[in-house]
């Protein structure tokens, strides 16, 4: 019952009505759909992978995750202006082994979720709506972060919000999620799995 009510808090804090249109930053429409094989396509959310097709590798993963605590209690204090995109596949044994983990430290770190993007891949790594144009996705899970800068510090007219990427962990972390993200998120040196 315990971790029932931990799950479903989660859930309430990252989940969203499921909607079959959802709106991109950019104000324009995507549909999440499921191939024939019956694995999810499109911009969701993480509520989309409490379906019964996933729910059962989603929630073991989620709840069998024990991040560094001391690395978390950092990362809590480095999550303002931050946001990720995540690309999976429910395809992909790498995003079934990641993702939870990863939605897991975002939980406990206090990121918004608001400032989070899950984005689902075909197996071509691609989707209908082209979400992963000009960002090199390559493999799944792929987890970006950008940090959101104003110009001239105000918002305005010119001074509008823009991201810009600080780097990424690509298929699976070269330490620990939680501590290739604190790397990333402090500015220290650090190459995903596939960097030269």
């Amino acid at each position: 019952m315990k971790k029932f009510l931990l799950l479903t808090a989660s859930v309430f804090i990252f989940g969203c009505k499921t909607q079959q249109t959802t709106m991109t930053t950019s104000g324009e429409k995507t549909a999440l759909s499921k191939t024939s094989e019956g694995d999810l396509i499109g911009q969701g959310n993480v509520k989309d992978l409490f379906q019964a097709a996933f729910r059962d590798w989603f929630t073991s993963g989620y709840e069998s995750y024990k991040p560094d605590a001391a690395t978390i209690h950092k990362l809590r204090d480095l999550t303002g202006g931050i946001s990720v995109k995540i690309f999976m596949g429910t395809w992909c044994g790498d995003s079934k082994d990641q993702v939870p983990k990863f939605y897991k430290i975002l939980h406990e770190a206090g990121f918004d979720k608001e400032d989070i993007t899950l984005i689902f891949m075909d197996r071509n790594k691609t989707t209908p709506e082209k979400l992963e144009s000009g960002l090199a996705i390559t493999n799944v899970p792929t987890f970006i972060f950008y940090r959101t800068t104003i110009p001239g510090g105000k918002k305005g007219p010119k001074g509008d919000p823009k991201t810009k990427e600080l780097n990424r962990i690509v298929e699976s972390p070269r330490e620990t999620l939680e501590a290739d993200m604190l790397k990333i998120l402090t500015n220290q040196a650090y190459k995903h799995t596939y960097a030269n």
